[in-house]
């Protein structure tokens, strides 16, 4: 018997935990979206630019890597690939975001533009489109 069939009742034991607090997250994330929806989207934007950093971070590092092909980087190239590799998870985890604009962002709403003469100069990049 090897180390990992030694190990696999462990790690199946901790992938059904971590798949129940996931779920209980969700459930969690579900109901603050009900109870507050303008609090829930600001606080899922902060979560996500967070989450959002550390994936941008991780390419950077690893372009970098790539680009000065130093020996400096095989130790920590394969965690950064795979923080890079959830980029395109990030990009649909942004979807939640483009459903809330009008929660997060005042610039969506035409009335609150058309009043403010700041925003009114603005709309050339403050607009829905260019944001997408």
């Amino acid at each position: 018997m090897n180390n990992h069939e030694k190990l696999q009742p462990q790690f199946n034991r901790l992938q059904t935990r971590s798949f129940i607090t996931g779920a209980v997250a969700a459930v969690v994330l579900v109901l603050g979206a009900l109870i507050s929806t303008k609090q829930f989207f600001q606080s899922y934007l902060y979560g996500y630019i967070f989450w959002m950093g550390l994936t941008l971070g991780c390419l950077g590092i690893l372009l970098l890597h790539h680009l000065v092909s130093g020996a400096w980087g095989h130790l920590i190239q394969r965690m950064v690939e795979s923080g890079a590799r959830t980029l395109p998870f990030m990009g649909l985890l942004f979807i939640p975001i483009l459903l809330g604009m009008s929660d997060l962002y005042p610039w969506t709403n035409h009335e609150v533009v058309e009043a403010s003469h700041v925003l009114h100069k603005k709309t050339g990049y403050l607009n829905i489109s260019f944001f997408v």
